[in-house]
């Protein structure tokens, strides 16, 4: 199991998998008050009431199955939270309507393969020891055969049935492995899909009105491994198994992020050291194969950089270089990758800057190593006080006018400048949706050539990216800072694409002179923290 610290409110670490009022090692039919904090209700008037289960991954979102959204409006659904009873008292309860739902886009329907579903709550729950959040299984997991797992719902109790139980039930299941469980359908059953239920038997098993509920095993937390999501009759012994999809999904970018193994300074000159900023990004026309902005890496497939660079550049016209030290000569070490997709934030003003921010898709992953790396990314609320050192790189004129750019990828160190300093410097305009950094004495700035490119600080062992190169009146003027996307004003957006491979998100405070307070978090409300859970068969 790997555990990471996090900032609680913005990662699922330090509640997930927790139930107070769960101390069963073997269990009956009907759930006790809080056994299962995590189950949700899910209910439509237009089915009647309850029609599906899910479970509560943070406090915001909740995971089922898609199957069960392919004929409700998100306008009628109903979340119940903290809930035991169907019909009875539940006074510990919460419920929420949902705001949006997300099918999985590869879902098939006929296969029920990729069926998994995202429901995000009206607004945010508040955990107590009936109302808490499951942790996830993560990619590489094994649930080897035989895995005591634990289903919980209100489905049927009985195939055909069409009442279901007003207690929330739970049964002990199996794990049945994928090629047994693929015999006993006669093919279908694919790598995204866990199998569990009694092999010979039959007796036990999930049923109609269970699907998009929780399939979870226990160490010191419970963790989930799947969603219930199909099955021939209910405890078959002939189809002994509920079939539920395989949730072990990518890990974000946390055990890689920020770091810089090549990077051992503490202040330095113009010419970066190669590999010092191995997540700098050098973007090119390949009409020519002219630089024009910079930019970030910030997992394997994108990378972060300022919408101003793409007002009269299209994504065809892009390449991205990562690796690199020069422009022209030797660069053992770089890659290059073309560009698949460019989002711009759809409330960019070219007028006055503000959400000036990008996200390019690159057309095929890069592999990690020591010269291409991932930043972290400031997390939402992070604080960049006035004075907290920073650092800016890329490949800009070094002076204001300059139609040449440096050769060799350069590095400054400057300051963080408040946000009121930086407004009176420009006479308005500067949004909380911006960040400002120089020195008084001028000398030092990033310039043209360099927007797109990171703004980054330091703390602990790992590199933070809070801003990207924006706009600036002239180059290392001394009355007027640079100016930089406030990175950490845009995580949901941010997240909203990389959903697949989040970057790595951290949570960073310098509001107190003397301290930097760091923590590292999952990347938003959407993804809760991801347990790698490995049983030995």
């Amino acid at each position: 199991m790997i555990l990471i610290h996090a900032d609680g409110s913005l990662c699922q670490l330090d509640v997930c998998g927790q139930a107070p009022q769960n101390n069963k090692i073997v269990g009956g039919q009907a759930a006790t008050e809080g056994s299962w904090p995590w189950q949700v209700s899910i209910q439509s008037a237009s089915f009647g009431g309850h029609f599906c289960g899910g479970s509560l991954i943070n406090k915001d979102w909740v995971l089922s199955a898609a199957h069960c959204f392919q004929s409700s409006s998100v306008g009628t659904i109903s979340i119940y939270l903290g809930r035991r009873s169907q019909s009875g008292s539940n006074p510990y309860e919460q419920s929420r309507t949902a705001s949006q739902v997300i099918n999985h886009p590869n879902y098939n329907n006929p296969s029920n393969d990729n069926d998994i579903a995202l429901l995000q709550l009206s607004s945010s729950v508040t955990f107590s020891d009936y109302i808490q959040p499951v942790c996830l299984a993560a990619a590489g997991s094994v649930f080897a055969a035989g895995t005591e797992s634990w289903v919980t719902g209100w489905g049927a109790l009985q195939a055909g049935s069409t009442q279901i139980p007003d207690i929330l039930q739970e049964v002990m299941i199996p794990i049945v492995s994928n090629s047994d469980c693929d015999n006993a359908y006669r093919g279908g059953i694919t790598s995204n899909m866990i199998c569990a239920g009694l092999l010979n038997q039959g007796g036990k098993d999930s049923c109609q009105g269970d699907s998009g509920g929780p399939m979870v095993s226990n160490g010191s937390r419970w963790i989930q491994s799947g969603i219930v999501s199909f099955g021939i009759g209910c405890a078959d012994p002939n189809f002994p198994v509920a079939i539920l999809l395989n949730i072990a999904g990518s890990l974000c970018q946390l055990d890689v992020c920020g770091q810089a193994p090549r990077n051992t300074k503490i202040v330095g000159g113009e010419n970066a050291v190669p590999g010092s900023w191995p997540w700098q990004a050098s973007l090119r026309r390949i009409s020519d194969g002219s630089h024009f902005c910079g930019g970030s890496l910030i997992n394997k497939e994108w990378v972060l950089s300022a919408a101003h660079c793409f007002q009269k550049i299209t994504g065809s016209n892009v390449k991205i270089y990562l690796g690199s030290q020069l422009q022209s000569g030797s660069n053992p070490f770089e890659v290059s990758r073309t560009v698949t997709q460019v989002i711009t934030h759809p409330s960019y003003s070219s007028s006055t800057q503000n959400n000036d921010i990008a996200l390019l898709k690159l057309v095929s992953s890069v592999t990690f190593n020591d010269y291409i790396q991932p930043v972290c990314l400031a997390a939402a609320g992070s604080v960049f006080a006035a004075g907290t050192e920073s650092w800016v790189t890329g490949w800009g004129t070094l002076s204001s006018g300059a139609t040449s750019i440096p050769n060799t990828l350069q590095e400054v160190q400057i300051p963080i400048v408040s946000n009121s300093a930086c407004n009176t410097a420009y006479g308005g305009g500067i949004t909380s949706n911006m960040l400002c950094a120089g020195v008084n004495e001028g000398g030092k700035d990033s310039c043209q050539g360099d927007s797109g490119g990171p703004l980054v600080s330091k703390n602990g062992s790992r590199w933070i990216q809070s801003g990207i190169v924006s706009f600036g009146e002239g180059c290392a003027d001394p009355r007027y800072p640079g100016v930089y996307a406030r990175v950490s004003q845009y995580q949901d957006w941010i997240n909203l694409y990389t959903d697949s491979n989040q970057p790595g998100f951290v949570s960073f405070d310098s509001g107190s002179p003397s301290l930097l307070l760091f923590s590292i978090s999952l990347t938003s409300s959407i993804i809760p923290f991801i347990f790698s859970f490995y049983l030995f068969s």
